[in-house]
């Protein structure tokens, strides 16, 4: 359809159409369109222009309308304000379709208060209601002047700025300047990410903080912490921090606030070591020089393993509301006086009885060389009196070793060589007949031996052994967990050195228990109240409850089917005494067998791992993981001070290859070494000498006051 064209400007287009020449006077060569525009019978190899765009030309010479950058480009020879125009409209005469002089119409467009009668006249695509070119604006639904698109942008070189907002998503765009987003992608404006190399969105600089994943190095802006790499934001410069060892933040290479420094490619921060229970990768991380299975810093370095090394405390291990711990914490003593006995003595001792698991760390950590380790050490160890040099020749030097020119008489029928490797030390070897001659050691692990060994040996291992012996019945995992027996004092004042502290003294056992084997004080670990003494089962795997002598009822009405138990008082009370320690086959009875079902009034859930065991072939289903009666628990928090295994000793002063070490009142878990009457443990006050084993003696180590202090001790032997 024809534009209408204003009257004006129509006079003005006849005007100069009648004082032009006609083609044989040498006028124009082209024709007029129906449109009023010039036209040309040549080929340029691309189309006329549309409405105010030029259309792109790719081979010259190009149509009049098409794009061009000189007049060499154009087959009229002319290029005006970059497109081909004819000869007419570069004539300085107001002619053709022009609406103002050589501009409009099919000419150029025509610049600012030129004359137009429609927008497609005007170089800024506006044309007034006075019919006159405006001047671009940011509001006038146009792209023109420098605009990269409607009313947005500013980034087309030679426009007049209109000073235009910046484009949103999807709009046409130069440069990440002309947009809201500060992305420009192909040439539109792109949506924020993380990876446009442009602070945008709530970044806090370019690409890092805010809701990115990437959080700002050092020197960066932030807003807070959270936006920086290293977690600390300057709050007055609001600039990202180096990583410190003191700043309160995990970071740069360390495992947890401010300590370890094992994280691989982090700012060595050169922080100090962690405490217990602090995020760890390796040992070097941790003051106590062992990092757990879990990641965490150990209270000691023999408990990095999950059983044996974080499996003591209340309730199965395999039970989902246990309430196990660290095996190797420990609760410090503090002078006091009761019921005429005082103590003065502050120790820091183990919470718990060494578990065998732990003892297996040790040895495999230094390979079974003990005395290499203790000479390599001995200078630096807590108590270097309780390893002294003379007695070095006792100490192994490898899981197996010749055997010596002593002599031992393990089972009272004459002289055999010693052998010290270290699996004599904790199988089922037997250097003397102490205690209980021939018949009383329950080490040995063999069909119908009652052998209550603890320490699990591979079957590669058993092969090496001078005394052959089965295999455990007991799982692996399990006697893992379980207090260890059966070795000598040299492997258990060797293990506490090497685990950062010292055996424990009957001093120290005295006082976290609260009585010296006297009868002043506490009769038992947890109080002086003889009505909370402890019960037991008085036969292993029965069903029948083992009063102190004299009470009543008698002995035979303490069946727990019996119905004397099934109501309270009675009832309470003898759940009371069965919880208090692992007396009497208590830990068998209750745990293994479940036997105290039937007082409680429900069904018999026994565990299957040890339930199936006969005893008679691996009696290690009497002994309890420690911890296992925390109403049996000391003053400071101590377990098992009655009950489980005997505690081997260490002695003050100097000691021998015959010194005598005293063995706690646990009085362990059978009927044999216990009192019926009080239900309390005996002492072994004359104790036995260093060698002797037993499958009723285990032990626990004592530590630095400081509990958090670091173990600089070697793990293995230089």
């Amino acid at each position: 359809m024809r534009r209408s064209i204003p009257a004006f400007v129509l006079g003005a287009f006849l005007l100069a159409a009648c004082s032009g020449s006609s083609e044989e006077e040498g006028g124009s060569s082209g024709t007029t369109g129906a449109d009023g525009s010039s036209g040309s019978s040549g080929s340029s190899g691309s189309s006329g222009s549309s409405g105010n765009e030029p259309t792109q030309c790719t081979s010259p010479p190009c149509n009049e309308g098409d794009a061009c950058t000189g007049d060499a480009m154009c087959k009229s020879s002319h290029c005006d304000q970059g497109r081909c125009v004819s000869a007419a409209c570069v004539d300085k005469v107001k002619n053709g379709t022009e609406t103002d002089v050589d501009c409009g119409g099919s000419c150029a467009p025509c610049g600012t208060n030129k004359t137009c009668a429609a927008a497609s006249d005007c170089l800024d695509k506006v044309c007034g209601a006075d019919h006159k070119c405006a001047a671009p604006t940011s509001s006038d639904n146009v792209k023109n002047g420098n605009e990269t698109d409607v009313d947005c942008g500013s980034g087309t070189a030679g426009g007049v700025d209109t000073k235009a907002k910046l484009c949103v998503d999807g709009k046409a765009c130069v440069a990440g300047t002309d947009c809201d987003s500060g992305s420009c992608v192909n040439k539109v404006c792109a949506a924020p990410t993380c990876t446009d190399n442009v602070k945008n969105a709530d970044e806090t600089d370019t690409d890092c903080g805010g809701s990115c994943p990437t959080k700002c190095l050092p020197t960066k802006a932030c807003k807070v912490a959270a936006d920086c790499k290293e977690g600390v934001c300057d709050d007055a410069t609001k600039k990202c921090l180096d990583p410190k060892p003191n700043d309160g933040v995990k970071n740069g290479n360390e495992t947890d606030v401010d300590c370890g420094s094992s994280t691989a490619g982090g700012t060595d921060t050169k922080a100090g070591k962690c405490k217990s229970t602090k995020s760890c990768l390796a040992d070097v991380d941790c003051l106590s020089g062992g990092c757990n299975y879990n990641k965490v810093c150990a209270a000691a370095r023999s408990c990095v393993n999950q059983h044996g090394g974080s499996t003591c405390g209340t309730g199965d291990a395999t039970s989902p509301t246990n309430a196990n711990e660290d095996c190797c914490l420990s609760a410090e003593t503090a002078a006091y006086t009761e019921n005429g006995y005082s103590s003065t003595r502050v120790v820091r001792l183990d919470k718990y009885q060494v578990t065998t698991g732990r003892v297996r760390k040790f040895l495999d950590a230094v390979n079974g060389n003990v005395q290499g380790w203790v000479v390599a050490n001995r200078a630096n160890i807590m108590a270097p009196e309780q390893l002294p040099v003379a007695l070095d020749k006792y100490l192994p030097t490898g899981w197996t070793q010749p055997d010596s020119t002593d002599q031992c008489n393990p089972n009272n029928n004459g002289n055999v060589p010693c052998n010290y490797g270290a699996l004599s030390h904790v199988s089922g070897y037997r250097y003397n007949d102490g205690p209980g001659g021939p018949n009383g050691y329950a080490c040995n692990m063999n069909a119908g031996a009652y052998g209550a060994r603890t320490f699990y040996l591979t079957d590669a291992e058993r092969t090496q052994l001078i005394v052959k012996e089965t295999q455990h019945l007991v799982p692996p995992d399990r006697l893992a967990e379980k207090a260890m027996n059966c070795g000598t004092y040299y492997i258990y004042a060797a293990f506490c050195a090497w685990d950062g502290g010292r055996l424990e003294t009957l001093d120290d056992y005295f006082a976290a228990y609260g009585n010296n084997g006297g009868n002043t004080g506490r009769p038992y670990p947890w109080g002086s109240d003889v009505a909370t003494r402890a019960i037991g089962f008085s036969v292993f795997g029965g069903n029948v409850l083992s009063p102190p002598t004299g009470f009543t009822p008698a002995p035979s009405s303490y069946s727990t089917y019996n119905a004397y138990f099934q109501s309270d008082p009675q009832k309470t009370l003898a759940l009371q005494r069965l919880r208090r320690a692992n007396l009497s086959w208590n830990y068998a009875g209750i745990t293994i067998y479940d036997l105290i079902a039937p007082i409680e009034g429900r069904a018999t859930v026994p565990i299957t791992a040890e339930s199936n065991v006969d005893a008679a072939n691996d009696q290690s289903v009497a002994v309890a993981p420690p911890g296992r009666y925390p109403d049996g628990a000391g003053r400071f928090g101590h377990r098992d001070l009655l009950g489980n295994v005997m505690e081997v000793m260490a002695v003050n002063g100097a000691i021998t290859a015959s010194t005598n070490h005293p063995w706690g009142r646990n009085g362990s878990y059978e009927t044999a070494h216990f009192d019926a009457t009080t239900m309390r443990g005996g002492n072994f006050d004359g104790g036995f000498v260093p060698l002797t084993k037993y499958g009723r003696a285990g032990f626990r180590c004592a530590r630095p006051s400081d509990p958090e202090a670091e173990n600089k001790l070697t793990a293995g032997v230089p």
